[in-house]
């Protein structure tokens, strides 16, 4: 098996066209090839973002399946989408002025 990556043009949020930065960026596939696809641009694609001026903890309150409080720690740990993630996989890093759900 062998992995090879893709450099693309980067996704930009509120929403960006995946399809487009495919047929610009993917070599010719072979049967059997596989293409992995972070989550995070395919909540871009998807337009699953919130501009970073809402309030973050009620979003995370609102998204999250369960919420373990940690005193010790500036986000919570949240159960979302039957996965343990911090910030129930929120993400503002990148985000252009967007936090970027999971």
């Amino acid at each position: 098996m062998e992995y090879l990556p893709i450099k693309t043009r980067i996704l930009r949020p509120p929403k960006d066209n995946l399809l487009a930065v495919f047929r610009e960026s993917l070599p010719t596939l072979l049967e059997e090839d596989v293409v992995l696809i972070s989550s995070k641009v395919v909540a871009i694609r998807e337009g699953t973002t919130v501009p970073v001026g809402t309030d973050k903890t009620a979003l995370i309150r609102r998204v999250a399946d369960l919420i373990v409080p940690r005193l010790y720690w500036s986000s919570p740990l949240t159960v979302s989408h039957h996965a343990f993630l911090g910030a129930a996989g929120i993400d503002e890093s990148n985000g252009n002025g967007y936090y970027i759900l999971f």
